[in-house]
Protein backbone atom coordinates (compact mmCIF):
# COMPACT_ATOMS: atom_id res chain seq x y z
CA UNK A 1 0.00 0.00 0.00
CA UNK A 2 1.34 3.42 -0.96
CA UNK A 3 2.11 5.90 1.80
CA UNK A 4 -0.23 8.92 1.86
CA UNK A 5 1.41 12.35 1.92
CA UNK A 6 -0.23 14.54 4.55
CA UNK A 7 0.02 18.32 4.97
CA UNK A 8 -0.42 19.59 8.51
CA UNK A 9 -1.44 23.07 9.61
CA UNK A 10 0.59 24.90 12.24
CA UNK A 11 -1.16 25.50 15.55
CA UNK A 12 -1.74 29.19 14.78
CA UNK A 13 -3.50 28.13 11.54
CA UNK A 14 -6.12 26.04 13.32
CA UNK A 15 -9.17 27.77 11.82
CA UNK A 16 -7.65 29.24 8.64
CA UNK A 17 -9.51 27.97 5.57
CA UNK A 18 -7.60 29.86 2.89
CA UNK A 19 -5.36 32.88 2.36
CA UNK A 20 -6.13 35.66 -0.12
CA UNK A 21 -3.16 36.92 -2.13
CA UNK A 22 -3.36 39.98 -4.35
CA UNK A 23 -1.91 40.27 -7.86
CA UNK A 24 -0.20 43.51 -8.79
CA UNK A 25 -0.14 44.93 -12.35
CA UNK A 26 2.86 42.73 -13.26
CA UNK A 27 1.23 39.54 -11.88
CA UNK A 28 3.43 39.34 -8.77
CA UNK A 29 1.57 37.94 -5.77
CA UNK A 30 1.38 40.17 -2.70
CA UNK A 31 0.01 39.90 0.83
CA UNK A 32 -1.70 43.28 0.59
CA UNK A 33 -3.92 44.90 -2.04
CA UNK A 34 -1.51 47.84 -2.36
CA UNK A 35 1.21 45.48 -3.62
CA UNK A 36 3.83 46.55 -1.07
CA UNK A 37 4.65 43.09 0.33
CA UNK A 38 5.40 40.46 -2.34
CA UNK A 39 5.24 36.74 -1.55
CA UNK A 40 8.55 34.84 -1.49
CA UNK A 41 9.19 31.55 -3.33
CA UNK A 42 9.16 29.25 -0.28
CA UNK A 43 6.16 31.00 1.28
CA UNK A 44 4.17 30.65 -1.96
CA UNK A 45 4.92 26.93 -2.12
CA UNK A 46 3.67 26.45 1.45
CA UNK A 47 0.55 28.58 0.90
CA UNK A 48 -0.33 26.76 -2.34
CA UNK A 49 -0.33 23.41 -0.53
CA UNK A 50 -2.69 24.74 2.16
CA UNK A 51 -5.03 26.71 -0.10
CA UNK A 52 -4.96 30.20 -1.59
CA UNK A 53 -7.33 32.48 -3.42
CA UNK A 54 -5.90 35.06 -5.81
CA UNK A 55 -7.55 38.44 -6.10
CA UNK A 56 -6.94 40.00 -9.51
CA UNK A 57 -9.77 41.32 -11.69
CA UNK A 58 -11.83 38.50 -10.12
CA UNK A 59 -11.12 35.84 -7.50
CA UNK A 60 -9.22 32.77 -8.73
CA UNK A 61 -8.17 29.44 -7.24
CA UNK A 62 -4.83 28.23 -8.64
CA UNK A 63 -4.82 24.91 -10.46
CA UNK A 64 -1.11 24.61 -11.29
CA UNK A 65 2.10 25.10 -9.33
CA UNK A 66 5.65 25.32 -10.75
CA UNK A 67 8.65 25.45 -8.46
CA UNK A 68 11.43 26.80 -10.66
CA UNK A 69 15.07 27.06 -9.55
CA UNK A 70 14.93 30.71 -8.50
CA UNK A 71 11.20 31.51 -8.32
CA UNK A 72 7.73 29.95 -8.05
CA UNK A 73 4.67 30.37 -10.25
CA UNK A 74 1.03 29.47 -9.77
CA UNK A 75 -1.46 29.38 -12.62
CA UNK A 76 -5.21 29.88 -12.75
CA UNK A 77 -7.70 29.15 -15.50
CA UNK A 78 -9.45 32.24 -16.79
CA UNK A 79 -12.34 32.41 -19.22
CA UNK A 80 -12.30 35.09 -21.91
CA UNK A 81 -15.91 35.41 -22.98
CA UNK A 82 -16.89 31.78 -23.57
CA UNK A 83 -16.00 28.42 -22.00
CA UNK A 84 -14.08 27.45 -25.12
CA UNK A 85 -11.75 30.43 -24.62
CA UNK A 86 -10.04 29.19 -21.44
CA UNK A 87 -6.42 30.15 -20.86
CA UNK A 88 -3.86 30.09 -18.06
CA UNK A 89 -3.00 33.25 -16.15
CA UNK A 90 0.41 32.91 -14.48
CA UNK A 91 1.32 34.64 -11.20
CA UNK A 92 4.84 34.98 -9.77
CA UNK A 93 6.74 34.98 -6.49
CA UNK A 94 8.86 38.05 -5.73
CA UNK A 95 12.07 36.43 -7.02
CA UNK A 96 10.87 36.29 -10.65
CA UNK A 97 12.44 38.62 -13.20
CA UNK A 98 11.06 38.90 -16.73
CA UNK A 99 13.24 38.24 -19.72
Amino acid sequence: MAKITKIFAKSEEKYVKSVILYADANKYLCYDAAGTSKVAKDELADLFKKGIIISDTDLFVPVKFDNETTYTTVSCLAMAGSPSAMSFVVYYSKEYTAG
